[in-house]
């Protein structure tokens, strides 16, 4: 629930920003069929330089408006004729002087693509506009061309090409030592009709992601809050299956709202309902039950009942993912927030199944 949560709220509430991640590599023939598949979170070539870490591609250098190639783990432009700065977007954005200020611009740190809070201007394979400025290339040369283009390892690969992929990779930056475990050996054949298989994703980098995360947490509060409130109402009802059937189909509501809801402050109306539905479920279940069973093997249909309660959760746990990718595609979002959706439905037909129980204690209400 928290990470389907996290993500659909970041995305609705907060308008977290996107970005691509690797999956894979893949090796295609000739008519463009996929023939090999090498996924690992660190790949590595036959040098040891890291050409996929964590789902990114590595920068092997870049690339001149001449074409001449100068390896680099770190570019940084600095521009001298910039005479102002814009920062922020739309009505907010507001225009600052340079004060004649070089203002610096980093393509590549640490032998990626230079980030701030997740999010890049450049990308590889686009040329950069360096006309006007200094280009500083690992801390201390300088080159002079009128435009760069960043470019990766796969790029500048020729020929069949060993590769390691590895599960663990640590470089002491002191000492120049590596650390692989899990590594396996594989061979790219054919760089040229390969590519990497990618999956937009949100970005676990950007402030505004960190910000639904603790926005999570308080609508969390919300919930318990709400479910205490909601158990001290739960007895005033005459009858137990009807207020556990309410109960659900308010957290139906609260879960298929919280899919849709932009108003991160509206979302505190969603979870005061899973509230609702989640008081109830610690309440009711067991009671409705062991009312509705006769004596003699309670203990073993109570144990049964407890798998209804886990195995939801492995199942989920399990297909979450395979049901997102069945309903979304690769080059989108995956829409996290049907997730919600599919909560708040299966709520609604518990809140139907609880009409079919017949409860046989004495003390059972008759409607």
């Amino acid at each position: 629930m928290w990470t389907y949560t996290n993500g659909t709220i970041a995305k609705n509430a907060f308008d977290c920003p996107e970005t691509t991640t690797i999956l894979a590599l893949e090796q295609k023939d000739a008519s463009g069929k996929v023939v090999s598949d090498y996924s690992a979170k660190f790949i590595l070539d036959a040098d040891s330089s890291l050409v996929v870490a964590n789902g990114k591609a590595m920068a092997a250098g870049i690339m001149l408006a001449d074409g001449a190639f100068i390896p680099a783990k770190s570019v940084e432009i600095i521009r001298t004729d910039v005479e102002s700065v814009t920062a922020g977007s739309g009505d907010l954005a507001v225009t600052f002087p340079t004060r004649g200020i070089p203002m610096n611009q980093n393509v590549l740190a640490d032998g990626a693509i230079a980030s701030v809070g997740g999010v890049s201007d450049f990308s590889f394979g686009e040329a950069v506009d360096t006309r006007g400025a200094v280009v500083v290339v690992n801390g201390t040369d300088t080159v002079s061309s009128p435009s760069i283009t960043p470019c990766d390892y796969l790029s500048r690969m020729n020929g069949p090409t060993g590769l390691i992929l590895a599960d663990i990779y640590t470089h002491d930056p002191h000492t120049g030592a590596l650390f692989i475990d899990g590594a396996k050996d594989v061979t790219l054949q054919d760089p040229a009709n390969a590519s990497f298989r990618t999956s937009v994703v949100l970005n676990t980098e950007s402030p505004e992601y960190n910000d639904a995360g603790n926005w999570v947490g308080i609508l969390f509060a919300i919930q318990a809050i709400g479910s205490v409130l909601w158990a001290v109402v739960l007895p005033m009802f005459k009858s137990r299956k009807f207020s556990y059937s309410l109960s659900l189909l308010l957290g139906a509501a609260g879960f298929i709202s919280a899919g849709y809801f932009t108003n991160q402050y509206m979302l505190f109306i969603s979870f005061v309902l899973i509230g609702c539905a989640w008081a109830a479920m610690l309440a009711w279940p067991f009671t409705i039950l062991t009312n509705s069973l006769r004596s003699g093997n309670i203990g073993a249909y109570l144990g049964l009942f407890n798998c209804s309660i886990c195995i939801p959760q492995i199942v989920g746990a399990l297909l979450g993912g395979w049901i997102l990718s069945a309903i979304g595609s690769a080059d989108e979002l995956a829409p996290q927030y049907m997730m919600m959706v599919i909560a708040g439905c299966s709520l609604i037909l518990g809140a139907l199944a609880v009409a079919f129980i017949k409860e046989h204690s004495s003390e059972a209400e008759k409607h």
